[in-house]
């Protein structure tokens, strides 16, 4: 495989109040290439895309430090008609900001850059959390970047391994914010990028993005999720048509499933008498027309994700195997599934009188936390199609609840050689 390469970044920030604010993508786009805006303002405004351009940007990452500073990334994959061209974006209150546009080649047609968890800090040393996108190692391009309140004066030292590639920008020393990045190629499967150091003691924001070489095998990658602790959950920000949709949902103290909403398939459910609980999978591809939440009656703890429709096979998203398991133990059991395809995402929902130890359910990861009632969600790639095994964890015995799916990554089409031949004679 070939690293993702930057072909180049171009730089602005707004050094007065402002609520409107016009991001200058790169002199020359080229069709294909990848896009990453990062952005930082003073405050805790709301960043809204205001033109038709920055709308055609999918919101990557959006973190901040209370009131004082934020980041926020957006990537799309070019048309090549953006050379130039500005990006409006609004914040609802008048802040200072600035921005730094990447303009990357040989990066992934399909799966989306996957950017880590926000880390915050008030201290001269910003530090990205890790990051370990879903398709393991590669040859991955690493860009981190933070976000500071106040603005810190040039230079800051950016981390090993990055320093040769670093680049800050500031809006108002005094009263504004600064932006600093950098990259640096690894084939490897995550990357922990290290600290900068900054000049004064500042509140900060950072994130690591990890970014997929054209010859990866596409594999599902999650756009959002969104949680709620009614029987109604929000759609999952930005989700588009052709993403698909899967929705966890557990119903406390009753042993009644909770029901399909229309346009949602039931993957499998089950129910726990002794708890008492029921539990359920449902999955949808999301339409044209979306509302803008979902009701699933008789639940009341429900996770919905929606995966970017590129990444999974959108006519058949869900692999035809699923299970649910339930027990009164010490040791939480996810019965194994076979999945379909090369590069299937596992999906592991839990419920759990008590919080698991150790490394629950490994070598899967967590991606959404412990909340009452006491549920989480894990992930896994599998590289090839097959048996995946059972899945298990530890906890103080008591009740608990499995339920383990996978998602189809998009048909890899293979055309067989054809001969042809003709008699002469």
């Amino acid at each position: 495989m070939t690293f993702p390469v930057v072909e180049a970044v171009s730089r602005g920030n707004n050094n007065t109040n402002a609520t409107s604010h016009n991001v200058a993508m790169p002199a020359t786009v080229s069709a294909g290439d990848l896009l990453i805006i990062l952005f930082a303002t003073d405050g805790n405004p709301t960043v809204s895309r205001n033109n038709a351009l920055a709308q055609s940007f999918t919101l990557l990452f959006v973190g901040n430090n209370g009131s004082n500073c934020k980041l926020v990334a957006f990537f799309k994959i070019a048309d090549g008609s953006e050379d130039g061209q500005a990006a409006i974006f609004t914040t609802s209150a008048a802040e200072r900001t600035a921005w730094q546009v990447y303009r990357i080649s040989g990066a992934h047609a399909l799966m989306p850059p996957v950017a880590s968890a926000a880390a915050t800090g008030t201290s001269t040393g910003p530090n990205a959390a890790s990051v370990a996108p879903i398709w393991g190692s590669g040859d991955n391009l690493w860009l981190i970047a933070f976000g500071a309140d106040a603005a810190t004066a040039d230079p800051v030292t950016h981390p090993t391994n990055y320093a040769a590639n670093g680049i800050y920008d500031e809006a108002n020393d005094a009263a504004g914010c600064g932006i600093g990045s950098s990259y640096r190629t690894n084939a490897a499967a995550s990357e922990d990028a290290g600290a900068w150091t900054i000049s004064a003691s500042e509140q900060w924001v950072a994130c690591a993005i990890a970014i997929a070489p054209a010859a990866q095998p596409t594999t599902p990658i999650r756009r959002a999720m969104a949680q709620s602790l009614s029987a109604t959950c929000a759609k999952p920000t930005d989700t588009a048509e052709g993403d698909v949709m899967w929705a966890s949902c557990f119903n406390v103290n009753n042993t009644t499933i909770p029901s399909t909403p229309a346009g949602w398939t039931l993957l499998t459910s089950g129910s726990l008498p002794g708890a008492p609980a029921a539990f359920a999978i449902f999955g949808k591809v999301a339409g044209a027309s979306e509302p803008a939440d979902y009701t699933f009656t008789n639940a009341s703890d429900i996770r919905i994700v929606s995966f970017f429709g590129d990444t999974c096979d959108a006519s058949d998203p869900f692999g035809a195997d699923a299970t649910t398991t339930s027990g009164q133990s010490a040791t939480l059991t996810a019965s194994g599934i076979t999945t379909e395809r090369d590069h299937a995402q596992l999906l592991l929902y839990a419920s759990h009188q008590s919080d698991p130890t150790g490394t629950p359910f490994s070598p899967m990861v967590e991606i959404a936390g412990v909340t009452e009632p006491n549920t989480s969600l894990f992930e896994e790639r599998q590289a090839a199609a097959g048996a995946s095994g059972n899945r298990s964890a530890s906890m103080t015995s008591g009740f608990w609840h499995t339920q383990l799916v996978s998602i189809n990554p998009p048909a890899v089409v293979t055309t067989q050689p054809r001969f042809h031949a003709q008699l002469i004679g």
